[in-house]
């Protein structure tokens, strides 16, 4: 592993433990379920981050640059003070649950091939990537879903609004380095849809 690379995942760990340390102070005051696991999961894209393996192919353009690190860090503007109450709470924490729970899934099938940067690190098919191509996203927008249900704020709107704007062009960007590899591009013919079904 050149110095480069190590640079990029020291950078990306350090900026990543800083929401886990975050999500540990929240929890510690609230000791809320959702919270829990959202510490659990971003832990372990911490070490997963640390021990992936090195990619065949990797994007370094701007774009992709801006991309990730703006939808790698947005949890710095979240707000986690309580907002309005959109749904009865039970449905808001059954959703984050869900949502947390197959982010940490999809990362444990991912394994090693998981990345920030649009990179192929080995095709991955098994698991949930059976059914979309992009399932941690999936994960992502589920939980996002059942938060704003559950602590609806306007400017957490927004900001998620702009997260997903922002997803949607890095799932793209990945695409673009992935669809490199025919073992992809076979892949991707059977499993259609990138993060929705029947949507996109």
């Amino acid at each position: 592993m050149d110095m480069k690379e190590i640079a990029l995942r020291s950078v990306a760990a350090a900026g990543l433990s800083l929401f886990v340390l975050k999500a540990y102070v929240y929890y510690a005051a609230t000791g809320e379920l959702p919270v829990l696991l959202l510490l659990c999961g971003e832990s372990l894209t911490v070490v997963l981050v640390i021990c992936a393996r090195a990619p065949h192919t990797r994007a370094m353009d701007p774009l992709s640059a801006v991309l990730t690190f703006c939808a790698t860090y947005y949890f710095l503007l979240i707000n986690l003070e309580p907002g309005a109450a959109l749904a009865p709470p039970a449905v808001g924490i059954a959703l984050q649950v869900t949502g947390i729970v197959l982010q940490i899934f999809a990362k444990l099938v991912l394994g090693r091939s998981f990345g920030l940067l649009p990179a192929n690190r080995g095709v991955v098919t098994r698991g949930p990537y059976r059914v979309v191509r992009h399932p941690i996203y999936l994960g992502y927008l589920i939980t996002h879903i059942g938060y704003l249900l559950y602590s609806f704020t306007a400017a957490n709107v927004l900001l998620f609004t702009g997260l997903y704007l922002l997803q949607a062009g890095r799932i793209l960007r990945e695409e673009n380095v992935l669809c490199r590899d025919e073992g992809y591009m076979r892949y991707a013919t059977v499993v259609r849809w990138r993060m929705l079904p029947g949507i996109f």
